[in-house]
């Protein structure tokens, strides 16, 4: 087993692409990649991730040398030799204290909170987290206030660790009547451990509800919320992800905390524009967004140009068409040359959240969109109450 501390904004990388080589006193070695994660600690301003081998006397060997980089083996998960760095290791008696996860005092609360919209009210009875199992169990009441057959999305989601919880399924189905309450009981397999630290803030979403709990006192968390690559929706495999090398802006600059948005994934078929739509729920709870608008320095030199929109709760597509409706919470046209500026949007009130750009390139069936296309980054992006 060995262990990697990020500091800073490395912290926010959703993507562990560092391959290691570890290389012994005895002549043996062991690849690693960072996808075989097995716990998470915090230390202040530093995560602390450990990861295992497949050899387990890999921790009784001396270790002599380690190499490493960003590049896989074309053949293999292993390291690559394209940019590989090496680090021999001297002996040494150093000691670093590894940060114990602190166990909850309380791992049951009864928040009873209430989010109340036209169709229904839910109200939050209580959540529980068993350390054994490392599951959150959910459990509330919906009253309908008319008959309704609508699949209502789930999600909680752990902004610190980016982790989106293994539910049942990703939506209650089913027919509802008003008047007659539904119980819910839903139960969510964490990868992370739930301790008493920041990785604490669960955000729990049903339909455009949010519940924002802090399971260190079972009230609601009153944290600023990141708005990253893993945001509780459907639409979450079409974000990017980012890797530990960081992302580039048309600048040069590498940033690390973002959304980064890539390609278009939708149109109505040839002929239409293609676009990406990502939807947010806030549940109202929310005054402030902010973030700095960019744009990826791959697509620096591209000719596209892009509209970009954030609507609040009246955005609407238009079925079969690639139009849209609703008034804009923000809008700005984009190019591959522009220069990143920060914007604050008011998003009082707002309870999904939706960000969608037009490419304003017509798809087609056959042909290139290179050139064409641009890789828009929100860096920093966060709700503030």
């Amino acid at each position: 087993m060995f262990a990697l501390k990020l500091e800073g904004d490395l912290r926010y990388t959703t993507e562990p692409n560092l391959f290691f080589r570890f290389i012994f006193e005895d002549g043996t070695d062991e690849y690693i990649n960072l996808n075989r994660k097995t716990e998470h600690r915090m230390d202040g301003e530093s995560d602390i991730a450990f990861y295992i081998g497949n050899d387990e006397t890999m921790g009784m060997k001396t270790l002599k040398r380690i190499d490493y980089g960003f590049n896989e083996d074309e053949f293999s998960d292993k390291l690559g030799e394209e940019g590989k760095k090496t680090i021999m290791v001297e002996d040494t008696e150093e000691i670093m204290d590894i940060p114990a996860v602190y166990a909850l005092e309380n791992d049951y609360h009864t928040p009873n909170l209430t989010h109340e919209d036209d169709e229904k009210t839910i109200t939050l009875n209580d959540i529980s987290y068993n350390d054994s199992e490392m599951t959150v169990t959910v459990n509330g009441t919906i009253n309908f206030k008319q008959d309704s057959d609508k699949a209502l999305r789930i999600a909680l989601y752990r902004p610190h660790y980016h982790e989106l919880a293994k539910g049942d399924g990703n939506s209650l189905e089913g027919e509802y009547f008003s008047g007659i309450p539904v119980n819910f009981s839903i139960p969510f397999t964490l990868e992370n451990r739930v301790g008493d630290n920041d990785g604490a803030n669960l955000y729990f979403t049903i339909d455009n509800a949010l519940f924002a709990i802090d399971m260190r006192t079972g009230e609601e968390s009153q944290e600023p919320l990141p708005l990253l690559s893993r945001t509780g929706q459907d639409d979450e495999e079409y974000m990017d992800t980012v890797p530990l090398n960081g992302v580039k802006t048309n600048e040069d600059k590498t940033v690390y905390k973002l959304l980064s948005l890539g390609q278009p994934y939708w149109n109505w078929g040839i002929g239409h524009d293609e676009m990406a739509t990502y939807e947010f729920v806030l549940g109202g709870k929310y005054k402030k967004l902010t973030f700095t608008l960019a744009e990826g320095k791959d697509t620096k030199v591209s000719t596209g140009a892009y509209d970009f929109y954030i609507f609040g709760d009246d955005f609407e597509n238009i079925p079969d068409t690639d139009k849209f409706q609703g008034k804009p919470l923000f809008h700005k046209k984009l190019k591959g040359t522009d220069q990143p500026e920060i914007y604050t949007v008011d998003v009082t009130g707002v309870q999904t959240l939706t960000i969608q750009y037009d490419t304003n390139n017509i798809s087609e069936m056959m042909g290139s969109d290179e050139g064409k296309q641009l890789d828009v980054l929100l860096v920093n992006p966060i709700v503030e109450k």
